[in-house]
């Protein structure tokens, strides 16, 4: 069997039927064995309220990790470089943060320490992006 084939089948069914019913889906990690595989699938709301899913996370477990709820969109600035705040993992105890970096769009978890600068958001807020 080729995985890759297969992936990119599931990904494109995924995102046909989450746009019928309004989410965002993906396949995660494929493990296999001589029998078959295993995988799981990430999904999504688009958006509740005019809040996209990630928002609504981050939202609902900022304070677990000392960030204001409205935190998300907003730009930190951390070792010169300016980051847009985009999510939280609400299962990473020392990387909760996820970021974007505003010159190349890569995306990047920010890990506690770092994230201690971004606790004091009110002071690093550069800009809001909405």
């Amino acid at each position: 069997m080729d995985y890759n084939v297969i992936r990119k089948e599931i990904d494109d069914a995924l995102a046909a039927i989450g746009e019928k019913h309004g989410f965002n889906a993906k396949i995660g990690g494929i493990t296999y064995n001589a029998s078959g595989f295993n995988t799981s699938i990430h999904a999504t709301v688009k958006e509740v309220n005019g809040k996209t899913g990630a928002q609504l996370e981050f939202e609902t477990y900022a304070g677990k990790f000392g960030y204001q709820k409205d935190a998300f969109g907003r730009i930190i600035v951390s070792g010169g470089k300016s980051y847009r705040i985009i999510g939280v993992n609400p299962k990473a105890r020392t990387i909760p943060l996820i970021v974007e970096e505003m010159e190349t769009g890569n995306k990047y978890k920010m890990g506690v320490a770092a994230a201690g600068i971004a606790r004091k958001i009110g002071a690093l807020i550069v800009e809001e992006v909405k």
